[in-house]
């Protein structure tokens, strides 16, 4: 077997080999960590803090995924919807580009779970067609907004890494690269003469994580096995293993019925290994954190004399409602009562605990208020009241919408 070409000698196309970068220097590299750009979140608090505030430029994340198997034997699915939260992030909340590659699922599926996720409809029926009136006219123009041309995806069969560099590094202001289906990537385990060259996926992977300093997440949907295999072959920075108790029917299997679902963030270089809870919304194709504890958040001392604030400032509610909103005045209606005499006939809000995270969630829009002095008092309470639940580990992004 020939030795590949040194630098300035032409390579099997004919062309020059480019002679390589020149080692970096320490000053350099602090440079870089004290310049680096915000991580990309992936949507999901404690997630995002078991990383260390998200998911970091020049870093090649690994995804695995381990849980019920389904009728084909394969285990449960769910890095993708990790994968579609950084995904709106980076596009919604970053203003970035990202560069989508799948090596399973459809270039329909992922757009189907991006904006379900980010307009909280029905992936299934966003997926087959099936949204009307205000839902539709929202994908629409979603789907006609500059987020959306800011998501490239590349869904064909058999494009190998070399192909997916070259599309993210002529992709303007990209944020993230996408890798979705790992083990299907041509070339992933490299062959002898690759590994000589310096070649493979695995290592082109790792430079355009470090060459456009960007994070570069690769999702395999596949079991601890296979899972430590990869891990073996990429040598990844950040191994994210991702363990589901429901299969796709929602019943609870095993041992993971027992702890629910979790995620385990393992920093590659130190050893560090962080467990954290998570949930799925699979109706809207989406990876959320643990429930929010309205009990534990506002039963203590402090968080009843938050809660009393709110209720005053709410008592003029009949009398001054002209001009707020009619879901926010329904729950503050709710809270102000208190518990209710009957516990027949009930609906969503109607007890106390549940009072609370209602309004939490009316209040997360920031809904407009009346520009009168009731109005301004009733905004600053709910703003320490909304306060003192994202310190006690509320996040909108986790809370799954009920119906009114």
């Amino acid at each position: 077997m020939s030795p590949p070409p040194a630098a300035g000698e032409p390579g099997p196309d004919g062309e020059e080999r480019p002679p390589p970068p020149l080692p970096g220097s320490l000053a350099v590299a602090a440079a870089s960590l004290l310049g680096a750009r915000a991580p990309v979140s992936t949507l999901v608090r404690v997630l995002d803090e078991a990383l260390g505030g998200g998911l970091h430029a020049g870093r090649l994340y690994l995804v695995t995924v381990t849980g019920p198997a389904g009728d084909d034997g394969r285990p449960g699915a769910g890095g993708g919807l990790l994968a579609a939260g950084a995904v709106r992030a980076a596009l919604f909340r970053d203003a970035g580009a990202v560069l989508y590659a799948s090596f399973g699922p459809s270039a329909r599926d992922i757009a189907a779970r991006v904006m379900a996720g980010q307009l909280r409809f029905s992936y299934r029926a966003l997926r087959e067609g099936r949204l009307e009136g205000a839902a539709r006219a929202a994908v629409t123009e979603l789907s006609a907004g500059p987020e959306a041309a800011r998501l490239l995806i590349e869904d064909r069969p058999g494009t190998e890494a070399g192909e997916l560099s070259r599309l993210a590094r002529d992709l303007e202001g990209l944020r993230l690269v996408v890798v979705d289906g790992l083990q299907a990537v041509p070339g992933l385990r490299p062959s002898a003469h690759e590994v000589e060259a310096g070649g493979g996926a695995a290592q082109e992977l790792r430079r355009l994580a470090r060459d456009l300093d960007v994070p570069v997440l690769a999702v395999a949907e596949t079991g601890d096995d296979d899972g430590d295999g990869l891990r073996a072959v990429l040598a990844p920075d950040v191994v994210v293993a991702l363990t589901f108790a429901a299969d796709d029917a929602g019943f609870n299997v095993g041992y993971n019925a027992l702890v629910g679902d979790r995620a385990w963030v393992t920093e590659c270089d130190l050893g560090l290994r962080t467990e954290v809870d998570i949930r799925t919304d699979l109706a809207r194709a989406r990876l959320i954190g643990p429930e929010f504890d309205v009990h534990r958040a506002f039963g203590s001392d402090e968080g009843r004399l938050v809660v009393d604030a709110l209720t005053d400032a709410a008592q003029g509610l009949t009398e001054a409602s002209e001009g707020l909103p009619e879901g926010l005045g329904k729950r503050l209606g709710q809270l102000c009562r208190g518990i209710p005499d009957s516990f027949s006939g009930l609906e969503f809000g109607d007890l106390p605990d549940e009072a609370q995270q209602a309004v939490l969630q009316e209040w997360a829009g920031r809904p407009p208020l009346p520009d009168t002095d009731w109005g301004r008092r009733l905004g600053a309470a709910l703003g320490a009241f909304y306060a003192h639940a994202v310190a006690h580990g509320y996040d909108p992004e986790d809370e799954i919408p009920r119906e009114p």
